[in-house]
């Protein structure tokens, strides 16, 4: 008990007390290793209020400015908070106030904030590595001095703080400067950087690593260093649906967020549901957005059987949150219990090593002699993901490998895509141009990458920066945050020709199709999409096996005279007028359209931008009645080559129209109809968009059309 009034200030304990005091404030007495340590690690905030909850502000103003050898200050709460962590820390060694139980109650109250959480990573090794806590801080020191940052990076300055150890896991606490612009009072732009801090959680024993309120950039550092610390793969985790079914209560959700990037021409392609009560209240979602893909959840969770909190989840980018303040210790309990839930869920559906697939060399056989050896590992990587997506039901799966190594090394198999998550909506969005909002863009083939916008041209390298429906503006450094490969129909049967041969078991299939983002490998399913022949179709098998009894070359002829429609301006009454006229002659036959007018129940509608197609009517497929809706185009007139491409003017006529077809809900088979040769490549983007749209396509183009044009001619004796 510290002695206090006058007349026991000169007693024998008064005079020690006046003496301790005396070498408390000149720094005589240091502050036990433990607390010095959580002083170090806690937010610099739970310094602040243990100085000014604790000591007199006369008393903190002169410690302080005989700290810094200062001789007045006009503001001390200003001065308080412009101080470092270090002269903090020294004002707390001269402030006998201050006890070794008041610094362990701030840790508990400041050591994660108002928000804790974390980005969850999948660590794997097969070697065992551990480190000290003295050889893990000399390493993160000597990788941190390594970093280079330009005067003006948004972020930078990243430095150690500390490591404490808490079980098996290593928590390295860590800072980073974050600039912000702003308008000073002259209204000039100019910027400020602010101290950030984070910390990292490294548990090889358990197999993960989980970073707190960093940036990708920093984020991704991280990642590189302590996967060559530890000889490790360290794979970004996404959150799929079954994981959410399986690790958290289903009963407990109160908000969550669905996204598909194709939807119905009738739906949302971004939804959110909330309600206190919305597990009880599922059936209120609309049908049709169930099976959308979940990005965001909330639920009420049990923190530790006595506490309750709101827990976030962003499932892209395996993200969790509490948003309520919980003490240090119940945090770390609560996040080891649930990390421990996620990794495990991956990890007991692990049937196959990569090293086995690996070992089969797969990629060695002449199917496969056009890929270069540095694919290999890459596409090893796919085998074994989708190989556990299929064996364990999962619709996600991580890897290792960067998306933009896979896309420079087999870009002809897939078809590129922008892919954003929102830092302010903390959800995934559509990525806009931040200069003209055209949500269509390329990306370069070769290094470094470039995005360029297919609208203005805008150009981007380095750091890209785009806009979400929202208006927000995101920066991202990193091309592998931003990008998502979608598989082509060939790609996608020619892996899964693949796995057969070693795993006959493993079951696709031929509406599943993959893509590959910074969440790793998704399988996507279409349950309606159909890359459908001619002959599939009842009523066209007439058609189709038909032996044609004009000369081709005279069929051709009257092909390349018959125009998409017979005036500039036509409208469905005079179509079905026309209709109605016999033709005496192949010059009568006018319009494509006229060729289909024996089919029953057929109605020419020309496309006007409109109407629901060029050739409308109900067809046959394997005994069920389906709407067909068929896109017509005529051969331009001169054209230099009988072949119609993706890239050219007619091409990409076709490709809209088609990709408006996939949006009406009343089309169940569209069909492009053309009188000459398609090229490869358009079919497939063709055949590539019905599955990502989940339609069924069907192509007629001049086989067909010859053989549909004799049967005309012969019907009508021409």
């Amino acid at each position: 008990m510290w002695l206090s009034k006058p007349d026991q200030v000169n007693s024998p304990l008064g005079k020690f007390q006046q003496h301790f005091l005396n070498d408390w404030s000149e720094n005589k007495m240091a502050i036990p290793d433990e607390q010095k340590l959580k002083l170090e690690s806690m937010q610099i905030k739970g310094i602040r209020w243990m100085i000014w909850n604790n000591i007199d502000k006369e008393d903190i103003e002169s410690r302080l400015l005989q700290i810094r050898n200062q001789g007045s200050t006009s503001d001390i709460e200003k001065l308080v908070n412009l101080q470092s962590r270090m002269v903090l820390i020294k004002l707390i060694e001269k402030s006998h106030e201050i006890t070794a139980s008041i610094i362990d109650t701030a840790y508990e109250k400041y050591r994660y904030g108002l928000k804790p959480g974390f980005t969850l990573f999948w660590a794997k090794s097969t070697e065992i590595i551990s480190f000290s806590i003295g050889d893990l801080e000399k390493r993160i020191q000597a990788f941190l001095s390594t970093l280079k940052y330009n005067s003006d990076d948004k972020y930078k300055n990243l430095e150690f703080i500390s490591v404490v150890k808490f079980g098996e896991t290593y928590e390295v606490s860590l800072s980073y400067l974050q600039r912000f612009n702003y308008i000073n009072s002259e209204g000039e732009f100019t910027y400020i950087y602010m101290l950030k801090e984070c910390f990292a959680w490294i548990c090889m024993d358990n197999n993960f690593v989980a970073i707190n309120n960093m940036p990708e950039v920093l984020i991704n550092s991280l990642k590189r260093f302590f996967s060559n610390l530890y000889h490790a793969d360290i794979t970004n985790i996404k959150i799929t649906n079954s994981l959410l079914d399986k690790v958290f209560p289903k009963d407990s959700t109160k908000r969550v967020t669905r996204h598909n990037a194709n939807p119905p021409k009738n739906q949302l392609e971004k939804v959110t549901f909330a309600d206190p009560n919305l597990s009880d209240k599922l059936d209120c979602i609309p049908e049709g957005y169930q099976n959308y893909d979940i990005t965001n959840m909330q639920y009420i969770e049990d923190i530790d059987g006595n506490t309750t909190g709101t827990l976030g989840v962003n499932c892209n980018k395996g993200k969790l949150y509490l948003s309520k303040s919980v003490t240090s210790s119940q945090f770390r309990t609560w996040s080891t219990r649930r990390i421990n839930d996620i990794i495990g869920f991956f990890q007991n559906t692990s049937d196959y090593s990569l090293e086995t697939i690996s070992g089969y060399n797969m990629f060695s056989s002449a199917e496969w002699e056009s890929i270069k050896p540095s694919s290999i590992p890459v596409l090893n990587e796919m085998i074994y993901a989708l190989i556990n997506c299929k064996k364990s039901a999962l619709e996600a799966y991580p890897v290792s490998f960067d998306t933009y190594k896979a896309y420079l090394e087999l870009n002809k198999f897939f078809v590129e895509k922008i892919s954003m998550s929102c830092d302010t909506c903390e959800e995934k969005a559509i990525a806009a141009c931040i200069k003209c909002g055209c949500s269509n863009f390329s990306l370069t083939k070769k290094s470094p990458a470039k995005i360029i916008c297919s609208n203005c041209g805008e150009t981007q390298q380095g750091t890209f920066s785009f806009i979400c429906e929202s208006g927000h503006s995101n920066m991202i450094s990193n091309i592998n945050e931003i990008i998502e490969l979608i598989s082509t129909d060939e790609f996608t049967e020619k892996i899964e020709s693949t796995i057969k041969l070693y795993f006959p078991e493993v079951f696709f299939e031929n509406n599943e199709y993959f893509s590959i983002s910074s969440s790793g490998i998704e399988l996507h399913k279409s349950p309606d999409y159909e890359k459908l022949k001619p002959s599939d179709i009842a009523d066209f098998q007439p058609i189709t096996d038909r032996i044609i009894l004009k000369p081709v070359d005279e069929l051709m002829g009257i092909c390349k005279s018959l125009n998409e429609k017979c005036t500039s301006h036509p409208t469905n009454e005079k179509c079905a007028k026309c209709k109605a006229q016999p033709c005496s002659s192949s010059k009568d036959i006018g319009c494509i359209l006229k060729l289909f007018e024996n089919f029953e129940g057929y109605t020419p509608q020309p496309h006007q931008g409109h109407e629901f197609g060029d050739v409308s009517m109900l067809v046959n497929l394997r005994g069920r009645n389906m709407t067909f809706l068929g896109a017509a185009k005529s051969i331009p007139e001169g054209a230099k080559s009988k072949k119609i491409t993706k890239s050219s003017d007619l091409g990409r006529e076709i490709i809209q129209q088609v990709i408006d077809a996939f949006h009406d809900a009343r089309a169940e088979i569209i069909g492009v109809i053309y009188p000459d040769i398609i090229d490869d490549q358009l079919k497939y983007f063709l055949y590539h968009q019905s599955k990502l749209n989940n339609k069924r396509l069907v192509i007629l183009d001049a086989d067909f059309m010859i053989k549909l044009l004799d049967k005309y001619l012969e019907d009508h004796i021409i």
